[in-house]
């Protein structure tokens, strides 16, 4: 009987993740939009000073004419930088197109988002990447928790500069992340911490075979309360 208890642990996990009617949260996400009520928004122009970087230079951000650039040169980094929002405190919704680029199209790069940001111990980040996969961690009390492992995803262009619209939909307990304006999948999330700063990131792979240096160009950036709290 003991070979078969680890398969038996194996469905009694896979039983237990919560089962999403997507069909049903595609109509409700496109129904929520239509009440969402513009908070901020940029597309990093160069008369645009209401963007954090315009006040605290740094060397791996940059405005330039396509945008805000973020870029990483070295092996397992993450570079990011937060919006001028504060900390935010309603249902809201965060959008940005980014193109990712590499130096060749075999390489791995990353771009993203960081949100519910207290601090470096309290924070959470969304990653794509030019490959077309994407992952979901939390960081919380300086304990990291990856809440949607890696996969990939239907709904994310794939290749040398691509670009994508992410957004993430966040309520107090849930979120719904959406690419290029398809919901691609939710998150259950610790009621205990949730709400803090918001911004944007590239990041490069920890795996030295595929690191490439990476530049993230983001060409908008919307934030917008929504109605309503996750069931």
């Amino acid at each position: 009987m003991k070979p078969l208890l680890p398969l038996f642990l194996l469905v009694l996990v896979v039983s237990c993740k919560p089962h999403y009617d997507f069909s049903k949260i595609r109509t409700e996400v496109k129904n929520e939009m239509k009440s969402d009520s513009l908070v901020y928004q940029t597309g990093f122009s160069s008369g645009d000073s209401s963007w954090r970087y315009c006040k605290e230079p740094n060397p791996a951000l940059a405005a330039q004419a396509e945008g805000l650039v973020i870029s990483v040169d070295a092996v397992d980094k993450t570079v990011e930088d937060r919006s001028p929002c504060g900390s935010l405190h309603d249902p809201y919704s965060i959008l940005a197109k980014v193109t990712i680029m590499v130096e060749d199209s075999t390489d791995l790069g990353y771009a993203g988002m960081c949100f519910d940001r207290i601090d470096s111990a309290y924070y959470r980040m969304l990653f794509i990447s030019n490959k077309g996969t994407f992952y979901l961690k939390d960081v919380y009390n300086g304990e990291e928790e990856i809440l949607i492992p890696k996969i990939s995803s239907r709904y994310l262009n794939k290749g040398r500069n691509a670009a994508n619209t992410i957004e993430i939909r966040h309520r107090r307990k849930e979120i719904r992340i959406l690419f290029n304006g398809n919901v691609a999948a939710v998150c259950k999330l610790n009621a205990a911490f949730s709400y803090g700063e918001c911004g944007l990131l590239a990041s490069t792979t920890e795996n030295k075979i595929h690191y490439s240096p990476v530049k993230a160009v983001f060409e908008s950036f919307v934030l917008k309360k929504i109605k309503g709290e996750a069931k």
